[in-house]
This record gives structure tokens, C-alpha cells and sequence, in this order.
């Protein structure tokens, strides 16, 4: 498998299984180091696909309030978007931009929110950090476990905020999940426009469901 299909096929599958923060309070994360906060609710997420999988599995048909309610604590989405709209974000109203972060939000869950079900124990190691982590900005190092056995490293990109340390980009093997949307929606958005990305994104999750 090349590196650009764990973005495109596996990495928002990790970005979606990697940012839920269950079982852990939000202010108990807010005082660990950022490898603790991804390793903490690795482990609390492998323990509610073990014994929540049927109301995980409903929600995923369509409700999306039990992925929303665990999900956007640990996922700073908003400057994800940003990132990764760039110039277009700057020149879009607001309501443009939360339309878009609403549809790009969804359009994850509903294409790869069933990688959450695959999720156990072992699919993340987290690598000891090379050095304490300074000032709003830090990377987290991991191996993550594929479901056909294959390993690869996959690197979490993480800002601090006044909720703690919240995931932004997501490397795997090298790629960028931020710049691949990036370059993907930025040539979609100057061959027709922002809206019509936004209403692609959002009929696609109405097919998906």
C-alpha cells in the first residue's frame, strides 16, 4: 500500500478513531503531555468498541451523535479547515466556512467513520516523545496497526489551547492529511467555487447514509 492511500483510504479513518476522547474528562487531558492525551484516549476508545459496538454501529447509519459527542473535544477542526483552505478560507464569509466545516466534518464520518469499529488495543503504540514538548505545538510519533497487519508510522500534529492539547494534522508515512485535502479542494474549489465543493461534500454524506 502506498503512502498516499493511508492518507486518502486510512488516514481520516485514524483522525476519526484517534480523537475520541472517551472516558477520560476533559480536564484530566487538559493536564497531560500530548502523548499521554493520544495514548489515554487510545485506550479508553478501544474499551468502548468493546462494550458499546451496537450503539457505535447505530449511530454510524446516520445519527452521528454518539461520534459527535466524543470526537470534536480532542480535534481542533476549525483550524483544520483553515489549514487547509488557505486563501479561500480568508476570503470566505462566515457562514460560508462553518457550512464547509459542517459538510467536511460529516463527509469524514460518513465515508470512513466504520474504521472506528475496527479499532483495538494494539492498533496504536505511541513512541516515546524525542523531546518535552514547548510552547502551543508538539508532534506525537506513532505505529499504527492496519487491519491486513501492516504497520506504519503515522505522526499527530497537536496545538494547546485553553482545552488542552487537540489534534489539528495527521501524517501517515510521510503525508500530510491537511496538505492532501489541501491540494485535492484547492483545485476542485478554482475549477468551480467554495459552495460547490461544500454541496459535493454534503450530497456525498447523503449517499453514504
Amino acid at each position: 500500500m502506498a503512502a498516499t492511500d493511508v492518507v486518502t483510504d486510512q488516514g481520516p479513518g485514524f483522525l476519526l478513531v484517534l480523537l475520541l476522547a472517551a472516558g477520560p474528562c476533559a480536564h484530566a487531558l487538559e493536564l497531560m503531555a500530548p502523548e499521554q492525551v493520544i495514548a489515554t484516549t487510545a485506550d479508553a476508545f478501544a474499551t468502548v468498541v468493546e462494550t458499546r459496538r451496537a450503539e457505535l454501529e447505530a449511530d454510524l447509519q446516520g445519527d452521528y451523535a454518539f461520534v459527535d459527542e466524543y470526537l470534536l473535544p480532542r480535534f481542533d477542526f476549525a483550524s483544520a479547515c483553515r489549514l487547509i483552505l488557505r486563501e479561500h478560507w480568508k476570503q470566505a464569509m462566515p457562514e460560508q466556512r462553518q457550512r464547509f466545516a459542517d459538510a467536511f466534518y460529516r463527509h469524514l464520518v460518513a465515508s470512513y467513520g466504520k474504521a472506528l469499529l475496527e479499532f483495538r488495543h494494539d492498533t496504536i503504540a505511541v513512541l516515546p516523545a524525542r523531546e518535552d514538548a514547548t510552547g502551543t505545538s508538539a508532534h506525537v510519533r506513532t505505529k499504527v496497526k492496519l487491519t491486513d497487519g501492516g504497520i506504519f508510522d503515522v505522526d499527530f500534529y497537536m496545538r494547546l489551547d485553553d482545552r488542552g492539547w487537540r489534534v489539528v494534522d495527521v501524517i501517515a508515512e510521510g503525508v500530510s492529511y491537511v496538505r492532501t485535502y489541501r491540494s485535492e479542494f484547492g483545485m476542485e474549489i478554482r475549477a468551480s467555487s467554495l459552495e460547490a465543493l461544500t454541496a459535493r461534500l454534503e450530497e456525498s454524506t447523503d449517499r453514504e447514509r
